[in-house]
């Protein structure tokens, strides 16, 4: 029964290459014969993790699934040749899920301005105490709610 499994996991792989493109028939064909392999990798990627991680295994595996079946970038040479490169698709997302959150962590996709460009018309021109002292206070009170959104 295995092997009978492996064969037409095989065939299916080598038809989507022959294809090149995968049919939704396909795909949803292809997806019982190599999801429990799938899984094992995920979880073993996901045994490495930090506990508490925000990416559970079955998520791994459906958007690396979704990207596999995507032929038009890989010419699949059989079975072993589509877990390799599932391997490396799964650890590709981990570092784009990891990056992700650490750009998060650090600010996102916040606009950032250095002082000097932020007041270009006052380069020549000197700061009075109640300038600085309101500069001082709007700086905090900003630093206040970026730290209510971490």
């Amino acid at each position: 029964m295995e092997d009978d499994t492996r064969t037409r996991a095989t065939a299916i792989v080598t038809a989507m290459t022959e294809a090149g493109v995968t049919s939704a028939a396909t795909a949803e064909e292809l997806m019982p014969l190599v999801y429990d392999e799938l899984r094992r990798l995920a979880r073993g990627y996901m045994s490495r993790e930090t506990p508490g991680h925000t990416l559970q295994p079955t998520a791994l595996v459906h958007e690396a699934y979704l990207r596999l079946v995507d032929t038009s970038q890989v010419s699949w040479q059989g079975r072993t040749h589509f877990f390799a490169v599932g391997a490396r698709v799964m650890r590709r997302l981990l570092i784009d899920h990891a990056r992700g959150r650490d750009r998060q962590k650090r600010g996102g996709d916040w606009h950032r301005v250095t002082f000097s460009g932020a007041l270009p018309h006052m380069a020549d021109k000197e700061l009075d105490l109640n300038q600085v002292l309101g500069l001082n206070d709007a700086l905090e009170r900003v630093g206040r709610t970026a730290g209510d959104r971490c």
